[in-house]
């Protein structure tokens, strides 16, 4: 009966690291879309940016702003269904994880991932960011921000791990963790790198 209930909670944290990961996949090759029009198209205004990154909001769970940070580390756009326009503006340089996320999507010239951040909504999050090049020169990014809250418990529902624990870390900091009730005995762990970003997965179950 162990082995068998170990059995089942292993395929259950693959299932959930697979999802995690075709998820967020999917979501980075819309955002690369994004990068690759506005850098064949030029410099767009903003009302053409906002319209774009609009269409990129409207379809996912999880997506709690689309930010364009200029080359200097400054949000100098936003288009948020929850309200994020205060943080037009911020100095993102100021703030270590955001910082580190985009001076590596800047000299790597790839999508990179922050490890966890504090949204302006007290809940945590992470960033995306898409770097964007004008002719070799350094355009800043575009930056998706996401939920983690919202976006796993969207990623969960379709795995079919609502009676499991869940923990997902990022870094060393915990990003998500749902609990079920009674003491976890049968445990699995999974680490992978998640564009740039050491993440580990925890899924356990109790005895049934």
């Amino acid at each position: 009966q162990q082995a068998a209930a170990q059995e089942t909670i292993r395929v259950e944290a693959s299932g959930v690291q697979e999802k995690i990961i075709d998820h967020l996949k999917f979501r980075v090759q819309s955002l690369r879309r994004m990068v690759q029009l506005w850098e064949t198209r030029g410099q767009l205004t903003r009302e053409q940016w906002e319209s774009d990154a609009g269409l990129l909001l409207q379809d996912y769970l999880g997506f709690q702003a689309i930010e364009w940070v200029d080359p200097s580390f400054r949000v100098r756009w936003v288009v948020s269904p929850e309200g994020n326009q205060s943080v037009q503006d911020r100095d993102l340089d100021r703030e270590e994880h955001r910082r580190e996320a985009l001076e590596k999507a800047r000299s790597q010239h790839l999508v990179t991932m922050s490890q966890v951040v504090e949204l302006p909504s007290g809940e945590k999050g992470s960033l995306v960011c898409a770097p964007l090049f004008f002719e070799g020169a350094f355009g800043g990014c575009i930056v998706l921000v996401l939920n983690t809250q919202k976006l796993f418990d969207s990623i969960l529902s379709e795995a079919s791990a609502s009676g499991y624990e869940v923990e997902f870390f990022e870094g060393d900091e915990e990003a998500y963790h749902h609990a079920e009730a009674g003491e976890q005995q049968w445990v699995q762990e999974r680490a992978f790198d998640l564009y740039g970003v050491s993440c580990r997965l925890r899924v356990g179950a109790s005895p049934r």
